[in-house]
């Protein structure tokens, strides 16, 4: 049983790849009071600086594994645990966050496409390109439902950050919106109440419905009608967040964290007022 906040220690293994992101939960567990232990898979390069949380090195899965079993959670970044590797985990017992289920879409855009295309969603177009055979790139825990179309004919995107426990609770962050290569909380006026609402919306509908756990990111584009397509999805915190992009009272860091221990989540207030 994960302890509570404030209660006993937890322990949360890591395994990742980029240092920033590994720095950035590293701190955060420190003033949570969680033990970090920071998991290298089998012929990986950990690129961590941090001298008193240095990666224990396994030279087999098996060793993963037994060092994963003294951890309450592991949680990951995408690129750094093939699906193969997080099949074995779990079937071992090792509680990953977020599941499997959910992480196969990051490692699977395509498929992620089709999902929410198929649960209703309106994602981002290609001019030319058929719905099956629009490009897909995926970055890290990224993956990228369809390649930007030209910024023609899009005139702003949105960024919906999610915080979601293993209950189902959750907290949506302040929505950001990314206009003429600066970021910065969207304009209420000039954006639309109604058109974030449904940005919003959609966002909750695709986390509850992947059983998302953890931080979520969902990019849309808005289009001249003012109607917002999903063009990413991200699992978990940025490594290097922008700007203005983060609460004023909490991190994407610690609510993922707080977040897979199913601890409880503080409200997130935005940096500035919106306008």
């Amino acid at each position: 049983m994960i302890a509570s906040a404030g209660g006993l220690r937890a322990t949360v293994g890591l395994i990742a790849r980029d240092r920033q992101l590994i720095e950035r939960t590293r701190q955060v567990a420190l003033e949570l009071g969680v033990d970090l232990y920071v998991l290298a898979v089998p012929n990986s390069v950990v690129t961590s600086s941090a001298a008193n949380h240095r990666p224990d090195c396994h030279q087999s899965l098996d060793d993963l594994i037994a060092s994963a079993a003294r951890c309450d959670v592991v949680t990951f970044e995408s690129s750094a645990l093939s699906a193969a590797q997080r099949d074995i985990l779990h079937s071992a017992g090792i509680t990953l966050r977020p599941g499997p289920r959910t992480a196969a879409l990051a490692d699977d855009p395509t498929r992620a496409r089709d999902v929410l295309r198929e649960c209703g969603f309106d994602v981002v177009p290609i001019p030319g390109c058929g719905s099956s055979d629009a490009p897909i790139q995926q970055h890290g825990n990224t993956a990228t439902v369809r390649s930007s179309p030209p910024a023609a004919t899009w005139v702003a995107k949105l960024n919906v950050v999610i915080a979601r426990r293993p209950s189902g609770f959750r907290v949506v962050y302040p929505v950001v919106a990314t206009g003429g290569g600066r970021l910065h909380p969207a304009p209420l006026a000039a954006t639309g109440a109604s058109t974030i609402e449904r940005a919003v919306n959609a966002a909750i509908s695709i986390a509850d419905g992947i059983d998302a756990t953890g931080i979520i990111t969902v990019e849309f584009l808005l289009d001249h009608d003012d109607r917002p397509l999903v063009n990413s999805v991200q699992l978990g915190p940025h490594p290097r967040p922008q700007p203005n992009s983060e609460p004023a009272n909490t991190s994407p860091f610690e609510d993922h964290l707080r977040a897979i221990l199913d601890w409880p989540l503080r409200p997130a207030t935005p940096e500035r007022p919106l306008t």
